[in-house]
């Protein structure tokens, strides 16, 4: 084979490889592959943290206004309950007192025993009245409760009862207690009364009542004589005597402080 065949040859099956490679190459271009949609911007950390910080101050604002209009309601709400208790001791034109009538309600060592009631009504002025006279009537019933208790031993002792007389005792005992209510129902009077008209539209009354330490005695043994318990009228007079101080002078020193409350 000469020369000039063998170049050709060697021309030729570089072209064939040329030309096979070119084609290779295209129909690995043939497949186009499809584009996705542009990706959607994401929020960075710190915008996520400036939200949120934003979103606390919100809410902590709001929480600090919350606690404010709580405060000042409460703070009106006891400046209004000290008004209306102020407005409900003193009178129009009238020296303040702790309460009215309270002076007259004290007890009075060898004169008197003295109840105090409070009574009050949305819109009916007598209802207010005889509410608190029906409370100063229980309230001086009250004091005797204590007091007779104290008569009945301080009597069994003056007189030194012995075991075989007990039924006798527990007879005075049951009749002082039963003619004392009867006898404070009937005989206590209404000494001081204090109408008033709050800001509310109530009706707010105060009343003081008394007994007489005589009346209450004499009234007492004439019930006892009805119920035919057998006495020591003179003993039993003495032990009341006694008692009826002793519960005075815890009024007496009321009395004191009362005056001197209205004297500043």
């Amino acid at each position: 084979m000469n020369k000039v065949m063998i170049f050709a040859a060697t021309a030729a099956f570089a072209g064939v490889m040329m030309t096979g490679c070119g084609s290779s190459k295209v129909v690995a271009q043939v497949p186009v592959p499809q584009q996705s949609a542009p990706p959607v911007p994401q929020v960075t950390t710190e915008d996520d943290e400036v939200a949120r910080i934003e979103k606390e101050a919100r809410l902590e604002e709001a929480r600090a206004k919350l606690d404010a209009a709580k405060r000042k309601r409460q703070r009106e709400e006891r400046i209004a309950d000290k008004v209306a208790a102020l407005e409900e001791n003193i009178e129009d034109g009238a020296q303040m007192i702790l309460v009215p009538c309270q002076d007259e309600a004290l007890d009075k060592i060898g004169e008197w025993m003295g109840g105090m009631g409070i009574g009050e009504h949305l819109v009916d002025q007598q209802e207010a009245v005889a509410e608190a006279t029906t409370a100063a009537i229980a309230n001086l019933s009250q004091k005797f409760v204590g007091v007779v208790k104290n008569i009945l031993q301080d009597y069994g002792n003056k007189t030194n009862t012995p075991d075989g007389n007990q039924a006798r005792q527990s007879d005075l005992s049951r009749g002082v207690q039963v003619a004392t209510e009867k006898v404070v129902d009937k005989y206590s009077s209404t000494v001081c009364q204090k109408q008033m008209k709050t800001k509310r539209g109530a009706y707010k009354v105060y009343v003081a009542t008394r007994i007489p330490i005589g009346t209450y005695k004499d009234e007492v043994s004439k019930e006892l004589d009805v119920m035919k318990v057998k006495y020591d009228k003179a003993k039993l007079f003495e032990s009341m005597d006694a008692q009826l101080a002793k519960q005075a002078a815890v009024d007496e020193q009321k009395r004191e402080q009362l005056q001197q409350l209205q004297q500043q």
